[in-house]
């Protein structure tokens, strides 16, 4: 098992954003967002996070927005490595049910001057379980019978009890100010206070192996593989004690150790390990408003976070997952542009700009120097049906800088697109309320690879699907 790549693996789990976003960090906070999608020149409630420059143009008050999302996803990855026990490859395969990412935004606004701050899932949001392990486990296992054959010994069959389990959360709470200094203008100044958990947990237990000896297991039964190991090693050790040359006697006591090593390879192992750390994100961010037109910009600046291991059990060999052990997991920097054109007074059109500056950011295992800077596009549009009723429908597509050196496993940041749509009814002059669905589409990723002297590809997979409820309040 090539320990280096399975930490990194397990690092990137789940670092993954909910459906919306760049590697670590979540745009979609709110049921608007899903609605229409280009959200970055809104002046409504969730321009808290999207364009707080752009509070400082809402109506004088206290505006108040509570969101929830629900997502439902599924990862995989499809590996036509020969050696798992079919012959033919395997699918590895994990489903996640996120019930809830809320989102509580806030602003108060009073002549030119407005108050702002939100709570938010500001990254992660999520987690993977996959109850038949992933390849970085379990191609190790397959190559037993291999090399038990061409050591002398037929085996033709595995089978392991694998387990691989991640979640990922970055609560974010940000508190910031916009001030509109001439009519059109308006500029903001904030930040995120970030606070960072991770958690992984992982298993290996109960190899089990069918090789033919005729002395250990004759019949060719389903064995334990750390049994049959130790047996081995037992043997050869009482071989090289009667060993009747120096010659014998080394020949036998390398074989010894050899099985005595496979015993310890296969034994149980349990890994359970959770992180945390915390980073604060200064953002800035201008607004103007004319006429028809609104146009803003929002910076985020890179967000330095600092995770540290508290290890239950590490008894995977991995130096990366012991206790008090500390590693990188920054935040990239962000640059968003949007523009809203109401065209007519009940017809709105958006666009919006995502850079994230990911090869700047300090990963996990220094995995930026695998990265090129991350982009977005997201287009929407809103028509006021009637002075209560509003529908929405936005798209969005993600490019992400990987390379087959970042991605392994379950670090599926994989490009994509996204489509959203939804409504919000105005029950009364204070009281908004909003639904919505969201879909992402994600392009399929083929990575080559070699185990040995086997060729293999493994294709990497994600689905995703939610939707969102919310209620905003004007008082």
């Amino acid at each position: 098992m090539k320990s280096q790549k399975l930490a990194l693996t397990l690092a990137l789990l789940c670092a993954s954003t909910l459906s919306a976003g760049g590697i670590t960090t979540n745009t979609n906070q709110s049921t608007h967002f899903q609605r229409s999608v280009a959200r970055d020149a809104t002046t409504d409630i969730d321009a808290v996070t999207s364009n707080p420059a752009g509070t400082a143009f809402m109506k004088p008050g206290l505006h108040v927005g509570l969101h929830n999302q629900t997502f439902f996803q599924t990862r995989s990855i499809d590996s036509d490595l020969p050696l798992y026990n079919n012959g033919k490859g395997k699918k590895f395969e994990a489903e996640t049910f996120v019930p809830s990412m809320p989102s509580v935004l806030l602003a108060w606004v009073h002549g030119n001057f407005a108050l702002s701050g939100a709570f938010t899932i500001a990254g992660g949001g999520g987690g993977a379980d996959f109850k038949d392990g992933i390849p970085s486990f379990e191609s190790a296992i397959a190559g037993l019978p291999a090399t038990m054959t061409a050591a002398g010994v037929p085996t033709t069959r595995y089978s392991a009890d694998i387990g691989v389990e991640g979640t990922s959360y970055i609560f974010g709470l940000t508190l910031g100010a916009s001030w509109r200094f001439i009519p059109e203008l308006a500029a903001y100044l904030g930040a995120r206070f970030n606070y960072s958990l991770n958690g992984y947990e992982g298993h290996l237990k109960n190899v089990m192996v069918n090789p033919t000896h005729p002395q250990l297991n004759p019949d060719g039964d389903m064995v334990s593989a750390q049994k049959f190991f130790s047996q081995a090693s037992a043997a050869y050790a009482q071989m090289a004690a009667a060993a009747g040359s120096e010659a014998e006697k080394a020949q036998y006591e390398t074989a010894s150790q050899t099985y005595a090593g496979y015993a310890q390879k296969v034994a149980d192992k349990e890994l359970d390990v959770s992180q945390s750390g915390f980073g604060v994100t200064p953002i800035v961010g201008l607004a103007f408003q004319k006429g028809a037109w609104t146009v803003a910009a929002k910076y985020e600046h890179n967000t330095s976070i600092e995770m540290e291991n508290d290890t239950k059990k590490n008894e995977v060999g991995i130096p990366a997952y012991d206790d008090g052990v500390k590693d990188n997991a920054d935040m990239p920097g962000l640059l968003a542009f949007g523009v809203r054109w109401d065209a007519i007074p009940v017809l709105h059109l958006s666009l919006g700009y995502h850079h994230y500056f990911d090869s700047h950011a300090d990963y996990a295992g220094d995995k930026e120097d695998y990265l090129d800077d991350s982009d977005e596009f997201l287009a929407g549009v809103e028509w006021d049906v009637t002075p209560r009723w509003t529908v929405g429908l936005g798209g969005q597509y993600t490019n992400f800088g990987i390379s087959d050196e970042y991605l392994s496993d379950l670090s599926l940041s994989l490009s994509s697109w996204s489509l959203g749509c939804g409504a919000a009814f105005r029950v009364t002059d204070m009281v908004r309320l909003s639904a919505s669905y969201f879909m992402t589409v994600y392009d399929d990723w083929t990575e080559e690879s070699t185990l040995g002297t086997v060729k293999y590809t493994d294709t990497y997979d994600r689905t995703s699907y939610g939707f969102s409820v919310g209620v905003d309040l004007d008082i």
